[in-house]
């Protein structure tokens, strides 16, 4: 069984996807320290005047704050701000009046919890572009370890016999574990062909909304890497 174990992101990029998709399991890792100015409250949307950020805010989190217990601060009117923003960028993309409003509906369902809200988007997200593999949360099978132990043990606990990781992890994984655990060990590419974008120079590391509302049905054509 081939398995992914990534953090849950806000509305990740395509890269995201294309690992989910090639996975017999994604396990969300939402058990770990949350860290800040990262990937799990925030990403990048094309707009005319180039890369904007899209922030969920959060309540005060401490050093040892897992990712699962990160709740929303609702203090500003954030899902009408990433509306907006949405909206003023995508409205004349093809495909903007298919998703809009369902995920527009998403972010201002009031999740407590920012996992929730990223979980309900990135299920969105694989909806939209026919990804079925299931998904399982880390902290649901109560599992201790450190880093590439603690990886080793959720494998083995969910029956995986192949790692598909990003490239990134390459820094801190001990591949000899792997080999020691007999677990195979697989590194994914992310070399992707340009797609019909708005506004400009293609942009290639932004959230797969744009993919979505840019390329509709034909989202699938531009999911997967070239290598």
């Amino acid at each position: 069984m081939r398995i992914v174990i990534n953090q849950p992101n806000y509305i990740p990029w395509r890269g995201y996807f294309d690992l989910i998709d090639d996975a017999d399991l994604f396990l969300i890792h939402d058990d770990i320290q949350y860290t800040k100015q990262d990937w799990r409250n925030r990403n990048h949307i094309k707009t005319r005047h180039g890369c904007k950020w899209l922030t969920v805010p959060i309540m005060k989190v401490s050093t040892d704050t897992l990712i699962k217990d990160v709740h929303i601060n609702y203090t500003d009117a954030w899902p009408a701000v990433h509306q907006r923003m949405i909206t003023e960028a995508y409205q004349n993309s093809q495909f903007f009046d298919v998703y809009a409003k369902d995920f527009f509906a998403i972010i201002g369902g009031g999740f407590k919890l920012l996992l929730d809200l990223n979980i309900a988007s990135t299920r969105f997200i694989m909806k939209a572009l026919n990804i079925t593999t299931p998904l399982r949360l880390v902290s649901e099978l109560n599992l201790a370890g450190h880093k590439t132990d603690k990886l080793i043990n959720i494998l083995r606990n969910c029956g995986g016999t192949e790692y598909l990781s990003g490239p990134a992890a390459q820094a801190y994984i001990n591949e000899a574990a792997f080999r020691d655990a007999d677990i195979a060990l697989t590194w994914k590419n992310y070399s992707y062909r340009p797609y019909p974008q708005l506004w400009g120079e293609f942009l290639p590391q932004v959230s797969a909304l744009d993919l979505l509302f840019n390329c509709g049905s034909n989202a699938r054509r531009y999911l997967k890497s070239d290598i």
